[in-house]
């Protein structure tokens, strides 16, 4: 699919989708007919298999790139529909917005916009610059931690579940609509659909006591979300969520299983850096392609604000629940208060830490590609020490990487 949407934006000639159309169909003729004779060789055919689904997928990604660009030059549905809800939408979040800022003050309200609608445009540059250098600007942009807050406030809604078929259905009919009207309300930006898809399955295997498998669901929303707008791919936002989450799948449990502390609370602490560590180092060269900066001292400062976040996010549903009682109101606006003017202090104070965020003047694809491999490689060789071939495959990849940017500087020297 990926590959597909690449090579539509590369090369826009239709005739590439009806080759990869024809070469996969005739890659899975031959599979289907080796896989029918009397031969004990049909494992070494596997490979046609794959060949055949990824040209099938690829001749989807091309043609989904050119369903949208067709759709691009119709402007009639735009005329109908679609504006009347857009306004609708926009209303109910100014409503909410609204009663969030009866009880809080101003700084306080912007943050829990951000937090719970999506709507950054009432952070001040403060704000916002306090949170990069610290390293958790990420908390500001809605994802997969705030959609699984109101994902874990729904379920425990329904927390004994039902005894048949249909009550379970009826429970995550209600779960994925409240999931779905959350994202709504944030904008439908990728991150937030990545989230609420994969939650969704999530959902509704539970309702068919099916066990959830992560990885299928993370791709099966990434297929889903390309399918609908394959430009998306070109979105740092749905490139930076995407990684992140990968980098959480692949390392997180792996760096929890290094250190095990003895009380509880030492092991609820190492979860939540492990978790920091595999996302930060995860979008470590997306970072530094797009933003030319890294934050030095993010374990700290998630130690922080990811439960600051999520305390946040429940006083503010909480807030909006209970508005309309003025004593309770005014208790959690309090609360909201006086709770962000601590988290703001101490994120204020980690920001203006001696280089607390590295800053680089050039770098591109081709570089954040090298700074990939290199740590994928130096990662799989720290977590599996035992196995010396992630040893060779880091020592090897650190050599590539070495020689590639000696010859470059080689190559600059003598024609300088």
């Amino acid at each position: 699919m990926v590959t597909g949407i690449i090579s539509a934006t590369a090369c826009p000639n239709n005739g590439l989708t009806i080759g990869f159309f024809l070469l996969g169909c005739t890659a899975l003729a031959v599979h289907v007919w080796v896989q029918r004779q009397p031969t004990e060789c049909h494992y070494a055919w596997r490979w046609l298999f794959g060949l055949s689904a990824f040209l099938l997928f690829a001749t989807i990604g091309r043609i989904a790139c050119e369903w949208e660009q067709l759709s691009k030059t119709i402007t009639l549905s735009s005329q109908f529909g679609s504006q009347p809800f857009d306004t609708l939408i926009k209303q109910l979040r100014d409503t909410l917005g609204g009663h969030l800022g009866r009880y809080t003050e101003g700084d306080t309200q912007a943050l829990l916009r951000a937090l719970l609608l999506g709507d950054k445009s009432g952070l001040s540059f403060v704000q916002r610059n306090c949170f990069r250098e610290a390293g958790c600007a990420h908390i500001l942009a809605v994802s997969g931690l705030h959609v699984g807050i109101v994902f874990a406030a729904l379920r425990a809604l329904c927390r004994r579940p039902a005894a048949s078929l249909v009550g379970r259905l009826l429970q995550a009919s209600l779960q994925l609509g409240g999931l779905w009207t959350y994202a709504l309300l944030c904008g439908m930006p990728p991150s937030v659909v990545r989230s609420a898809l994969m939650f969704s399955v999530i959902a509704l295997s539970h309702s068919l006591q099916q066990h959830a498998n992560t990885c299928n669901s993370v791709f099966f929303s990434a297929f889903m979300l390309l399918l609908y707008r394959p430009s998306y791919l070109y979105d740092i936002g749905f490139q930076l969520s995407y990684t992140a989450v990968i980098g959480i799948l692949a390392f997180a449990r792996p760096f929890q299983q290094l250190l095990e502390p003895a009380t509880w609370i030492g092991r609820q602490i190492w979860a939540l850096e492990s978790v920091s560590l595999a996302a930060q180092l995860a979008t470590a060269p997306l970072c530094l392609h797009y933003f030319k900066s890294f934050p030095i001292y993010f374990p700290l400062s998630n130690l922080i604000a990811v439960p600051a976040a999520t305390g946040f996010v429940y006083l503010g549903i909480g807030l909006l629940a209970a508005g309309l009682w003025p004593p309770v109101g005014q208790v959690i606006g309090w609360l909201l208060d006086t709770g962000y003017h601590i988290f703001f202090g101490l994120l204020s104070g980690i920001s203006r830490f001696p280089y607390a965020t590295l800053h680089i003047g050039h770098f591109d694809w081709i570089d954040a590609c090298w700074l990939a491999l290199l740590l994928t490689s130096a990662l799989l060789c720290l977590l599996h020490t035992h196995k010396l071939r992630w040893l060779y495959l880091h020592l090897g990849t650190l050599c590539t990487v070495l020689t590639v940017n000696l010859a470059g500087d080689l190559v600059l020297l003598l024609h300088g």
